[in-house]
């Protein structure tokens, strides 16, 4: 009878693990059948199949085969190459249908060009295309620019460029024979990092640089350039090619430029955080939002651009590492509109302006002035600087006054989890400050960069912030909750079909994954209970044979 009941609880126990390891290889093949987006082609460094997930092929041949509307995954892993990759523009998408690349969700994925020689011709990746949407890639190590962006319409979005010999992301004409009509236009460059960018003569390496030839519509969202070698942003224009289109640059952060990465500084860099002009050619752009901070020389500067610039929401903070520059350097532009910003310097880097400025705290000859309402301000007129102030800007008026060390991956820390920005107080007016509600709108004034984009400004609201500002009254402006993220301008909207990011794409981890796991753990749970039936079944039956032949 103990020998029957040993068998019984062997089989028993046999059954049982028969049913755990069936429930564990049916969860495995619903993952693997989560990661095959429909119609996507995959791609691996050094694969030559298909272009399946199990059977990846090269990232060359699948920029050649891709569709209009269909989307590459790049599996993870560093991609190598020695010559540039060109997108051509007989490879475009349409306004309705995006070509996609993609990282592979939740994949780091880097395009090495580090093996390219520094020369002008030796860029990363040339997109001379139009209509795409570059999502989750790194791109490291280029001779010369790590991307050159010279198609219309395109999203670069959560990308990386580091550590290449000229600037990461530049937007100027792919082809010298392009007119103005043919320069890069509405692209729109969303929560990008660029940095450590560095040429060998220390002086031309920016983070961005929509320059030279660059046509209008483009716009920067969430973006950092930080310890590149040059610039943050370059916006610069020479007479030989005329003005470029105007620049919208908001909600970004451009610090410690005009040095790398290992603090040493380049006698020759030009190290400002927004550069915004230059050679007297004239283009009106916009920032809203934005912090400049630790750069070698200037936060803000127009460069000559004699031409209305607009800044709003914008904080200086600590720039002019040199020595010899200002945080606000804005006197040769005309009719400029500056309002709502905040200059600080714990070692007193001056300002210099000559521009109708409103909700201005400011620091000029070793005095602190404050400037309430919208007026014409010129610090070569000491009458025309506003209200001096005893007090002026103090460390305790900020959340947070020190900066993470240098070398901190910011494009890590700083990013909330749909990839905007959060200084985490870092910068940032306190609520407690004498200035929380000093800006137009009632608020804090200066950069504002939290858990969400509840009281970020998108360029419509520029107007309304100008007219208020004249009228001395607080403007009705229509921030995104934190549920709503900042979209692209109406030029360049994909749509939500093509979308690669992780909300819209059919293998996404917030729809498709959570549906199939639903899906998954009730077929778990029905296999489960059928597989313990049969058991249950199964012992009773043969128990029941153990009786009948021992009443025999």
């Amino acid at each position: 009878m103990k020998e029957n009941n040993r068998r019984l609880a062997f089989l028993f126990s046999f059954i049982f693990c028969l049913a755990v390891l069936f429930l564990i290889n049916t969860d495995n093949v619903r993952a693997v059948d989560n990661k095959l987006a429909t119609n996507a082609i995959y791609v691996a460094p050094g694969a030559i199949g298909a272009g399946t997930y199990e059977n990846p092929m090269d990232f060359e041949t699948a920029l050649l085969k891709v569709e209009k509307g269909q989307t590459i995954y790049m599996l993870e892993g560093t991609y190598s190459y020695v010559k540039t990759i060109t997108i051509k523009k007989d490879n475009s998408g349409e306004a309705d249908n995006y070509k996609t690349l993609s990282a592979y969700p939740g994949a780091k994925v880097v395009i090495d060009f580090s093996a390219q020689a520094c020369d002008s011709g030796n860029r990363g990746i040339i997109l001379d295309a139009d209509y795409w949407h570059v999502y989750g890639i790194t791109i490291s190590g280029a001779g010369d620019n790590g991307m050159l962006l010279a198609g219309n319409h395109n999203i670069i979005e959560m990308c990386v460029f580091e550590n290449n010999q000229d600037t990461g992301l530049q937007l100027s004409r792919n082809n010298s024979s392009d007119s103005i009509e043919d320069w890069p236009s509405y692209n729109y460059i969303l929560n990008c990092t660029s940095r450590n960018n560095h040429d060998p003569d220390g002086e031309d390496a920016d983070g961005f640089a929509p320059k030279l030839t660059c046509g209008e519509g483009n716009v920067f969202d969430g973006c950092m350039a930080y310890n590149n070698v040059d610039d943050g942003w370059d916006c610069y224009a020479k007479t030989a090619t005329g003005p470029i289109g105007k620049i919208t640059i908001i909600n970004c952060i451009a610090f410690r430029n005009g040095q790398t990465e290992d603090g040493t500084f380049t006698v020759d860099s030009d190290g400002n955080g927004f550069k915004l002009g230059g050679s007297g050619v004239g283009t009106p752009h916009t920032v809203i939002n934005c912090l400049a901070f630790e750069n070698k020389n200037c936060g803000f500067v127009d460069n000559n651009n004699p031409t209305a610039l607009t800044l709003i929401n914008c904080t200086a903070f600590n720039n002019n590492l040199s020595g010899k520059k200002y945080n606000f350097n804005v006197y040769r532009c005309k009719d400029a509109n500056c309002i709502n910003l905040i200059s600080y310097s714990s070692a007193g880097a001056k300002d210099t302006f000559q521009n109708t400025f409103a909700n201005y705290v400011l620091y000029y000859n070793k005095n602190w002035f404050k400037v309430d309402s919208y007026i014409a301000l010129d610090s070569k007129n000491s009458s025309m600087c506003g209200n001096q102030v005893s007090s002026g800007l103090k460390a305790s008026d900020f959340i947070a006054t020190e900066s993470p060390a240098i070398g901190t991956d910011f494009h890590t820390l700083w990013r909330n989890e749909d990839g905007s920005l959060n200084t985490q107080g870092f910068a940032m007016i306190s609520e407690s400050s004498e200035y929380a509600n000093f800006a137009t709108d009632g608020k804090v004034a200066g950069a504002r960069f939290g858990s969400g984009k509840v009281e970020y400004f998108t360029p419509e609201n520029v107007g309304i912030i100008k007219e208020a500002a004249i009228a001395g009254v607080a403007p009705e402006l229509e921030a995104t909750t934190p549920d709503e993220t900042t979209t692209a301008p109406e030029e360049t909207e994909k749509p939500v079909e093509t979308t690669t990011s992780q909300e819209n794409e059919s293998t996404s981890a917030d729809n498709k994954d959570v549906t199939d796991d639903n899906n998954g753990g009730n077929k778990a749970l029905l296999v489960v209970v059928i597989v313990s039936v049969v058991a249950v079944v199964a012992v009773v039956a043969i128990r029941m044979a153990f009786l009948k032949k021992s009443s025999k």
